[in-house]
């Protein structure tokens, strides 16, 4: 399960197939459910279970607190990643590479910047 490389342990191969063995046995959706019930501060807000799909984020699960104001994010509804709170944070989390990959397909860059050549002030 670990290996030793340059003197440094390394996690080997392994650890992946129980991960991916673990994931097959278990049902995310169930899973969410199950966890959402037990947070103690979930009882207020709204939570979601999305993942990122290329340049979209679908919705595959909510739980619903108890705030009287909800956004709008039905169950198997796909969004833009890059107009959603989640769909940042997972794009956050990417390899630099990979981000301006996944931005230039959505028609974005992380470099684009607002125009800023408008009239000057008096």
């Amino acid at each position: 399960m670990v290996r030793r490389t340059d003197g440094l342990w390394a996690l080997d191969h392994r650890v992946v197939e129980f991960g991916q063995s673990f994931l097959a046995s278990t049902d995310i959706v169930a899973e969410f459910r199950r966890t959402a019930a037990t947070l103690p501060t979930a009882h207020a807000g709204t939570m979601l279970l999305a993942i990122l799909d290329g340049t979209d984020v679908p919705y595959l699960a909510r739980h619903d607190g108890t705030q009287p104001i909800r956004p709008a994010s039905d169950i198997g509804r796909r969004m833009p990643a890059v107009v959603t709170a989640l769909g940042k944070a997972m794009f956050a989390q990417l390899p630099p590479a990979q981000l301006e990959q996944q931005l230039a397909q959505a028609g974005c860059s992380r470099s684009s910047r607002p125009d800023r050549t408008g009239p000057s002030s008096p």
